[in-house]
């Protein structure tokens, strides 16, 4: 037994505080007698009960609480208990059995005093490799099984000191007070309970970097989850356009440094930052050929659960690809849940021998509110003045990167059928890339050059004008040995000022279902110059058929939202560890 603790004196603010009548009570005796020891105040640890588990001592900080309620001590790490170890298996209080032989304890979700904030502490009896309180397995001090912390077998929980990402501060309350939880805080609740709705949840998302369309899907998620946001590249890729840059965003993130070798973004401290907190689930985009096998093997190794994010609906046909395949495909067979972003990963999933109840598909949005905002006639006709383009001119538009994945040499071509039916067409192609020369070339070769207008590179904020100027829009993708188009963002972009579509079917919004034939634009093969004509010369002449058009593209993607799109990711999450705690044989 411990000693009598010497009395402590309050601070002067305990005395005023309200709820001091309702805490400190006249000494009582606990469920063994007056063997407890009690100075009148209960915030104090009244006793220590040191259990042997054949290698080492645990030592069990015990409280004594009115009705045998366990709470939360303000001390990181310290286990508060109804009752001492040698009783934990009577029934009351919030004592229940989970599985055979073991016992589950739940810390009391109440309202807690100003100042405190609550951070649950697993609290669960082993089972668990052979340990006491295994079913069958050998039992110590008079039948009690042997108490396990988060922090490990009874020891407290410390911060992690590899830990790159500053935590919140924690008050330690206030004295003579007991933590009882407020509407404010989220109720404390044993790790066998994690819910992915829970802002405990830690979450470590892994993935190349943030960008302005992600960045609204990455806040959503992290209002859900307490998210690591974990960024690899430097943004050389060439896919991506050194134009826009790197967002930062207010997520919690972190930019990796690293080099790359053959197209491949090493960033050797990764496996470091993976281990720098005790994540519950990681979550890693398909791409990184480095990094995803590498955050594959540390959630594996951890034994945490891990969600692949992927885009990718074709098998590449590149000798690399084929070489890196069959860890991609282990990966897609073995991953605890997957976020499939369209109805047609999906199926390509499926195709792949992925279970079909691991796969939760996400729909692509951006921000629609950004997009959907109101373009002056004033800021239209400037634009027009500025790109040579007459009040009465029809503008065809594309917008995006000029690469040959976009497929635009079918584009200028097609587009040379309907200038030839129609004088007052004009033809946009706003970017930049390595294929413009080679379509300017093509545009003057089919004598359509003063009908072509090259507008550069448009930042994110000049798109709103050109979709609101055009009459339709128009995503020739094809599909190419090493890349195929996984959505087309500028699809949504483009509904939310109510711009028809045309796009192939090589373009991931079409084979997904937000490009509807005949509803919302038009499908048309790829590589088919003669069906791109058809499909915008119908929308250029029929007015009846323009309007029923903007006005269902103006409908439909309203339901295609961020938000939407991060409950497909925490839906993933919750199968995800829900399944590793049917594993381990949890209640769910």
């Amino acid at each position: 037994m411990g000693a009598q603790p010497s009395p402590r004196r309050p601070p002067p603010h305990a005395a005023d505080d309200p709820r001091r009548d309702s805490v400190r009570r006249p000494p009582s005796t606990g469920c063994c007698g007056d063997r407890h020891l009690h100075d009148g105040r209960e915030d104090r640890p009244v006793a220590d009960h040191s259990v042997r588990d054949g290698r080492r001592r645990i030592h069990l900080a015990v409280r004594r609480r009115q009705r045998g309620n366990p709470v939360l001590e303000p001390g990181p790490g310290r286990l508060a208990l109804p009752r001492c170890p040698q009783h934990l298996d009577q029934p009351g209080g919030d004592v229940r059995p989970s599985v055979p032989g073991s016992v589950r304890l739940d810390v009391a979700a109440r309202p807690a005093p100003a100042g405190w904030k609550r951070r649950a502490r697993s609290t669960v009896a082993l089972p668990g490799r052979g340990g006491p309180g295994l079913p069958g397995g050998p039992v110590r001090n008079g039948g009690a099984p042997v108490l396990r912390t988060q922090g490990g077998w009874g020891l407290p929980v410390r911060p992690n000191r590899l830990s790159v990402f500053p935590r919140p501060h924690r008050s330690r309350g206030v004295p003579g007070t007991r933590c009882t939880g407020t509407s404010e805080t989220p109720p404390a609740r044993s790790r066998m309970m994690t819910s992915p709705t829970d802002p405990q949840t830690k979450l470590c998302l892994v993935t190349n970097f943030n960008t302005s369309y992600r960045d609204g899907l990455f806040h959503a998620i992290a209002q859900t989850m307490d998210t690591d946001f974990l960024f690899y590249s430097d943004g050389t890729e060439k896919y991506w356009q050194k134009e826009q840059g790197l967002w930062q965003g207010s997520i919690n993130h972190k930019y990796l440094k690293g080099f790359s070798i053959a197209n491949t973004r090493i960033a050797p401290l990764l496996p470091l930052h993976l281990m720098a907190r005790r994540y519950d689930a990681y979550v890693k985009c398909i791409n990184g050929r480095f990094a995803l096998p590498v955050t594959y093997a540390m959630a594996r190794l951890q034994g945490r659960p891990f969600i692949l994010w992927t885009e990718v609906w074709m098998k590449f046909r590149t000798p690399a690809h084929r070489f890196f395949y069959p860890i991609t495909r282990h990966i897609y067979r073995n991953a605890d849940a997957i976020v499939a972003c369209g109805e047609h990963v999906s199926s390509f999933l499926r195709d792949e021998g992925v279970d079909p109840d691991r796969i939760f598909v996400a729909r692509q949005a951006v921000d629609n509110a950004f997009y959907r905002r109101p373009v002056h006639a004033e800021e239209v006709a400037h634009l027009r003045r500025r790109l040579g383009i007459e009040d009465d001119q029809a503008v065809v538009l594309y917008l995006g990167r000029l690469n040959e994945v976009k497929g635009l040499p079918y584009l200028v071509r097609a587009f040379a059928d309907v200038a030839a039916a129609n004088d007052r067409a004009v033809l946009v192609i706003a970017g930049t890339g390595e294929e413009l020369p080679a379509l300017r070339t093509l545009a003057d070769s089919l004598g359509i050059g003063p009908r072509v207008r090259f507008s550069g590179y448009v930042d994110r904020a000049g798109t709103v004008a050109h979709y609101a100027m055009a009459s339709v829009f128009v995503l020739p993708s094809v599909e190419l040995d090493y890349v195929k188009e996984t959505w087309g963002l500028v699809v949504n972009e483009a509904f939310n000022q109510g711009l028809p579509v045309i796009a192939t079917d090589a373009v991931g919004a079409a084979a997904g279902g937000l490009v509807q034939d005949g509803r919302t634009g038009f499908v048309v093969p790829q590589r088919n110059a003669e069906a791109l004509a058809n499909a915008i010369g119908r929308i250029l002449t029929e007015p009846e058929l323009a309007a029923r058009m903007r006005n269902a593209c103006r409908q439909v993607i309203t339901h295609w939202t961020q938000e939407s799109m991060a409950e497909s990711y925490v839906a993933a999450v919750a199968y995800a560890l829900r399944k590793r705690d049917s594993h381990q044989g949890k209640p769910a």
